[in-house]
């Protein structure tokens, strides 16, 4: 099984890398960890000034989160393939897209578990990629009280 993590280093990605590491896996899945950086049309959709927004700095952030999820990754599966990914574009639409096209079976996400108007206002990522994605999504929830 092919299965995509995306992670945006919060510690929501965090409590999803720790849930993904405590599972058995078969032997022959495979993992990419993908994350997103902010291209400079999502920045403009998100209303950040490009006077402020410094792109390549996005896509170093980026590598410095796959790098520690990886090496976490690769220490709980040493003989697994691990791949990582640095994406561009929106969030939730980049991470569906790489899925199809890398013939993912299923994605795992994480989420904040907002609720109310803080979700209807800021929207949810893993609510996107769970109504858009071409494949089976594994959301890990933050419990509540944790």
């Amino acid at each position: 099984m092919k299965i995509v993590i995306a992670t945006d280093g919060s510690e929501y990605s965090k409590m999803m890398i720790d849930h993904i590491v405590s599972r058995p896996w078969a032997d022959d899945d495979q993992f990419v960890i993908v994350t997103v950086a902010q291209d400079q049309a999502g920045a403009v959709l998100a209303g950040m000034d490009l006077g402020t927004v410094d792109l390549p700095e996005e896509r170093v952030h980026a590598k410095n989160i796959l790098d520690k999820d990886f090496k976490r990754m690769k220490e709980a599966f040493p003989d697994h393939s691990i791949e990582a990914k640095v994406l561009s574009g929106f969030a939730a639409e980049t991470i569906c897209k790489f899925a199809a096209e890398s013939g993912a079976d299923m994605i795992v996400v994480g989420s904040k578990g907002r609720s109310g108007l803080a979700r209807l206002v800021l929207g949810s990522v893993a609510e996107a990629v769970l109504k858009n994605a071409p494949c089976s999504v594994k959301v890990v929830k933050h419990k509540s009280g944790s």
